[in-house]
């Protein structure tokens, strides 16, 4: 099959929170011959290799000591990580500072692939900016979220970051085998392929659990603007993707979807938050057919309005975006 799409497109894959930049490599090699596109694939702060961004210092977390009340983007080591971060995936996809301006005709378009906390910090730090929405050509997001609408729902859900950044530093094994045993991931803690997946990720935790547990407290969707407002501005094909196990996800995705101008929202049966580790190929072909559909010709129509293209049984009421049981 042919390549689809200009060959100067970039795809960007954010993992998810304990995660790694290699969490994307089964999309990768799936969407290789027909998207034979450079791929930039960057570590969330503290994790992978980037055990220490810039504010990650000593010390366990400050959760207490910084702004909850509405705009996270008030506290100065929130920013900072949150800037380090920006400048990190710039450099990786070799933007050089070319987005300030507004793009040329020879500007890269960009794909952005993005699972849970990666799409949460996407829709926090970059995809709000008019000089990256301009770049954008398609965005998928897994189990994402745009923040909590309610001041008292963000104050709840930073302490309640605070706290797991304390049990975190304290016991790695046993924080992460507890946080992935909670009902959102399904059955995956007691999955065959979860356990190597889960010894890796204590691995990584255990080499600086003080730093991860600091930019998780700072980095909560506690800490976290309310992107609500900001959904219709995204005007590129997006693809919203989720386990039907997750209920939270699939009620945020559908209050989602009614406020992006293109948007799609797809569920897999049988599988979790955790959606890319319990069904990859699927999740991988899922993305390959909305690419495939985004980058045709008669894809989308300057007119037409984003609709549910959902391949789930379960029929699910919308709910108030205001829970803070999402896990990162």
């Amino acid at each position: 099959m042919n390549a689809i799409g200009p060959t100067s497109t970039s795809m960007l894959f954010l993992h998810g929170a304990y995660g790694h930049p290699d969490d994307g490599d089964v999309i990768r090699a799936h969407l290789k011959d027909v998207f034979p596109h450079r791929w930039c694939s960057v570590a969330l702060p503290a994790h992978g290799d980037h055990l220490r961004g810039r504010g990650d210092d000593s010390s366990r977390n400050d959760g207490d000591d910084g702004d909850t009340d509405g705009d996270g983007d008030n506290d100065i080591r929130t920013q900072s990580l949150l800037v380090d971060f920006e400048a990190r995936v710039e450099e990786a996809l070799g933007f050089d500072g070319c987005c300030n301006g507004a793009p040329s005709e020879d500007d890269a378009d960009l794909v952005v692939i993005a699972y849970s906390m990666g799409g949460r910090l996407a829709l926090w730090q970059l995809l709000h900016q008019p000089r990256w929405q301009r770049r954008l050509r398609a965005l998928v997001l897994m189990g994402s979220s745009p923040g909590l609408p309610s001041p008292t729902a963000r104050a709840e859900r930073a302490a309640l970051d605070a706290g797991r950044a304390d049990a975190l530093v304290d016991d790695p094994d046993a924080f992460l085998r507890a946080f992935w045993a909670l009902p959102l991931f399904g059955d995956l803690i007691r999955s065959p392929a979860a356990a190597q997946l889960l010894e890796r990720r204590v691995q990584d935790a255990r080499r600086d659990p003080v730093a991860l547990a600091r930019v998780m407290a700072l980095l909560s969707v506690g800490r976290q603007p309310n992107r609500w407002p900001t959904l219709p501005t995204l005007t590129m094909p997006t693809l919203l993707l989720t386990g039907s196990r997750d209920l939270d996800a699939v009620q945020r995705h559908q209050a989602m979807l009614a406020l992006l101008p293109h948007g799609e929202v797809d569920v897999v049966e049988g599988a979790g938050h955790a959606v890319l580790a319990e069904a990859p190929l699927v999740v991988a072909q899922r993305i390959a057919d909305f690419l495939l559909a985004t980058f045709s010709a008669d894809a989308i129509s300057t007119t037409s309005s984003s609709r549910v293209t959902t391949r789930s049984t379960a029929s699910v009421a919308v709910a108030p975006t205001s829970s803070i049981r999402e896990p990162s």
